[in-house]
Parts: structure tokens; sequence; C-alpha cells
């Protein structure tokens, strides 16, 4: 499962990164979040454990969190349960309108003989991934550019 998302949001790069990147306080503008916690916290990142709602379901994984202030890019990879192995990149691209397209990407296989391809995309991809991340960029571009 390869999934994308973007989302164009009014306000500098450096202040949409600051805050898509302090996961701690994600659950304070995103009211899907209910708790982003590191288990370890190194200066690179950490290994973090989230949870969300996605009626009518409460989802929780544990990812590898890691911070490139130098690209500005974001990025996770999913260590259990479900989900072990997903890979997300978030990228941040200043746009010729001064703006910033915010894209997330979800790249997931799901080793499980014959409908595996299946409920990777369907399921997990379109049901809940797609879904968080609308949400997600939705929230996000309402906190930076104040209108929450």
């Amino acid at each position: 499962m390869h999934s994308e998302l973007s989302i164009h949001i009014n306000a500098t790069l450096p202040r949409i990164f600051e805050v898509a990147a302090d996961l701690e306080n994600w659950p304070s503008f995103l009211p899907h979040y209910i708790r982003n916690e590191y288990f370890s916290r190194s200066n690179w990142g950490g290994i973090i454990n989230m949870s969300c709602h996605r009626p009518p379901f409460k989802l929780a994984w544990t990812s590898i969190y890691r911070v490139d202030s130098t690209n500005r890019t974001l990025y996770f990879e999913h260590l259990r349960p479900l989900t072990r192995g997903m890979k997300v990149l978030w990228k941040f691209e200043p746009q010729p309108d001064k703006s910033v397209k915010v894209i997330i990407v979800h790249d997931f296989t799901l080793p499980w003989p014959i409908i595996g391809p299946w409920v990777a995309r369907f399921i997990v991809g379109n049901f809940l991934i797609e879904h968080v991340a609308r949400k997600t960029l939705r929230h996000l571009k309402a906190k930076v550019e104040g209108t929450s």
C-alpha cells in the first residue's frame, strides 16, 4: 500500500515544522489524538507510543521517530502491532505562493498470502490511515494558520 496525502498551509516553514515535529503536543490541537508518549528519547527523535481515535476504534502503535531538521522531514517506522514495518515520511515543500505543501507518505506491505494486499489497501490504508492523516493535516493547518 502506498498513500500520499497533502495540504497547503499558509504559514512559515519553520513554524509548520516546529508544530508538526512536537509529537507530545499533538493531542492539544489534534482532537483525534489521545496520547503521544516517548518510550525513549534521543537528539534525533526516539521511540514513541502513539494513540488516536478512528471511530469506532482506538488505534495505538509504537514507532521509531526521526527528525531531520536540516532537510525538514519527519520519519516514522512502526514497530508494532498490526502496522509493523509501516514507513511514514512527512515532507515540507515551500511553494511559489509562499505557502508550504505538507505531504504525508505511507508505505506498508502486509505479508499475508492472498488477502494481504487487499487488507493493507482498503482496511489499513483507506479506512484507518488516510482517515487519520486527512484529519491530522486539516488540524495542523488550522493550528498554524491560527484558525483553530
